[in-house]
């Protein structure tokens, strides 16, 4: 699922490697969530909390919420400029896309050891310190993710550090991480209870609060909590504007619940729904399989056949819904179209998807 705010989870500080230190004032490197733009507010920062930031500009006091910062500059005292820029270009170096695999890893790994390095440095700076530490987990959640075998690591030091730094800004980036770093090791109960400690958290922005209700709602469907599920959804569903782009997800998750608790009136509506209101793949691939799945239950197996044929032939990017689309169709090109041939030759498409839940289903079905 795309995630709509941008915490800087994935990209606090990147990007920073142009930047020195400086005595004289400090400065914070903002995107905005609402206008996806980037400014830098200079001043002498004021306070931190969850909430945010707050800096002095002249006589002014700027608050930035913590889920627009990108990047904070602190009064450094002795470490240089490029001891602080060095790992900061690496992480930048390490993320961009063009970068090989093996130089990614290698320019993770060093970036995490020099942003430990720093640390003690800034001991008579704790904001500072406090930041570089976040660095460091932020790092060991990119290796994780390069690296499967480091999950359980990063989540250690996620949760430490949300246990030790429970007062700063880095909070709220610190629990989006965490979440996604837990839901991919498979622990799937403790990323809900993290999305929804993030939607307590306050002063946030809506978009954030219903983002974490929305993630934490796509778990419980995962679970079963369906009950549950369906409820936090129907909710956020009145909350959101028709153009809403969480929309389509609220209406794709709700009829996912209703579905399984064999709620079929407001099933085809809410599916058509999201449809409707996004071009993005990830929603069509799903909303299109969760259709195939609603003309299923009704025994409408011809529509049912088209609305796989739909994800295999224009939204087959998402392996997971390709392979169940895939699945599906090789028993439907029998039941509808009485085509064997067909039908082993999705059998053999699917072959290709191996590791996903429906290669797997299919595999033990031989």
């Amino acid at each position: 699922m795309k995630r709509f705010i941008v915490l800087g989870v994935l990209a606090v500080g990147a990007a920073i490697g142009s930047v020195a230190p400086v005595a004289a004032q400090e400065e914070v490197k903002v995107f905005d969530h609402l206008t996806k733009k980037e400014s830098v507010v200079k001043g002498t920062i004021d306070s931190e909390s969850p909430e945010g930031i707050k800096i002095k500009v002249g006589s002014d006091v700027k608050v930035i919420l913590a889920v627009d910062v990108k990047h904070v500059l602190y009064k450094l005292g002795t470490v240089k400029g490029y001891e602080y820029n060095g790992p900061f270009a690496k992480e930048t170096k390490a993320l961009d896309p063009a970068t090989k695999r093996a130089d990614r890893i290698k320019l993770l790994a060093d970036a995490r050891a020099e942003f430990e390095l720093l640390v003690p440095r800034l001991v008579n700076t704790p904001n500072a310190a406090r930041f570089i530490q976040f660095k460091v987990v932020q790092i060991a959640a990119f290796q994780a993710k390069e690296d499967p075998a480091q999950l359980e690591t990063a989540v250690k030091l996620l949760l430490a550090f949300k246990t030790e730094h429970d007062k700063g800004w880095e909070l709220v980036p610190a629990l989006k991480l965490l979440a996604e770093v837990q839901e991919a090791k498979g622990d799937v109960a403790e990323a809900k209870q993290t999305y929804g400690e993030l939607a307590k958290i306050p002063g946030q922005p809506k978009e954030l609060k219903q983002e974490a209700v929305l993630l934490e709602a796509q778990l419980s469907v995962r679970t079963g909590e369906f009950d549950k599920a369906e409820k936090s959804l129907d909710a956020l569903r009145t909350e959101l504007s028709p153009n809403d782009p969480q929309r389509p997800f609220v209406l794709m998750y709700l009829a996912q619940c209703q579905m399984a608790m064999n709620k079929l009136n407001d099933v085809e509506a809410n599916l058509k729904g999201a449809l409707a209101s996004s071009t993005e793949g990830e929603v069509r691939c799903q909303a299109h399989n969760a259709l195939g799945d609603f003309y299923r239950k009704k025994n409408l197996n011809e529509d049912a056949f088209w609305e796989y044929l739909r994800v295999d032939t224009l939204y087959s990017q998402n392996r997971n819904e390709h392979a169940k689309a895939l699945y599906y169709l090789s028993k439907l090109f029998v039941d509808v179209k009485k085509d064997k041939v067909k039908s082993q030759e999705y059998l053999e498409k699917l072959k290709l998807l191996d590791g996903t839940e429906y290669a797997k289903k299919a595999a033990t079905e031989k």
